[in-house]
């Protein structure tokens, strides 16, 4: 668990929530997403301090999510444009080309 719980929303940031970190995200295309495709748009801002693996684990994570569709790539290559952060369009292009490139399961096949 987190030291501080952190909360990302597009809505008025509330007051009075004591021991969470809220960020209001400008992005009105995140509307369009669901909880998983947001939080991979959140882990990407600094994933390596907000998780405890390495980025191919968040690559198999992601990869998982896709898989079970509970996470659209075009919905994020969408979304991610409208981010202000260089660094989230930048990994997420890392992350949707780690995804194509093939994996050792699948070249075994």
């Amino acid at each position: 668990l987190p030291a501080v719980p952190e909360l990302a929303t597009w809505r008025p940031v509330p007051t009075g929530v004591r021991g969470v970190l809220v960020h209001k995200r400008n992005n009105v295309a995140r509307r369009e997403l669901n909880y998983a495709e947001i939080a991979v748009l959140e882990i990407l801002r600094d994933w390596n301090l907000t998780t405890e693996t390495t980025w191919d684990g968040v690559v198999a994570a992601v990869r998982e999510r896709v898989e079970g569709r509970q996470v659209r790539l075009n919905k994020l290559v969408a979304a991610a444009g409208g981010e202000p952060t260089p660094t989230v369009r930048a990994r997420l292009r890392d992350l949707v080309d780690a995804l194509e490139a093939p994996t050792t399961a699948t070249a075994a096949r």
